[in-house]
């Protein structure tokens, strides 16, 4: 009979000792899923960072790109109102040349 109850007793702590190590591996496999999880949030957020700092740089870009339009459009504008005065400036010249030619002539 004692053979029996230790038996018994030994087959029953075979069996605490195998739910106990099966709760473990459970407890593991939550944490694994756990960190799974915590990782793939973690990537998530950077790529919706990376995402969004290339988006960034594009906006960027366009701007320069319209900056640098716009630059072009100024100085060729500026140009031309330069050219404008120098016609302008050659002309009133040319007018002073003609008049100062006609005032020594009438008074002669």
């Amino acid at each position: 009979m004692k053979s029996s109850m230790y038996n018994n007793d030994t087959n029953t702590q075979t069996k605490i000792t195998s739910v106990n190590n099966l709760i473990n591996t459970l407890n593991t496999l939550t944490d694994i899923d756990s960190l799974t999880k915590s990782n793939d949030n973690t990537i998530s957020s950077k790529q919706n960072s990376i995402n969004s700092s290339i988006l960034n740089i594009t906006q960027k870009e366009q701007d320069l790109v319209s900056l640098e339009n716009t630059y072009l459009t100024t100085q060729t504008k500026n140009q031309i109102d330069l050219n404008t005065q120098l016609q302008n400036i050659s002309a009133l010249e040319k007018s002073l040349e003609v008049s100062k030619q006609s005032l020594v002539e009438l008074l002669e």
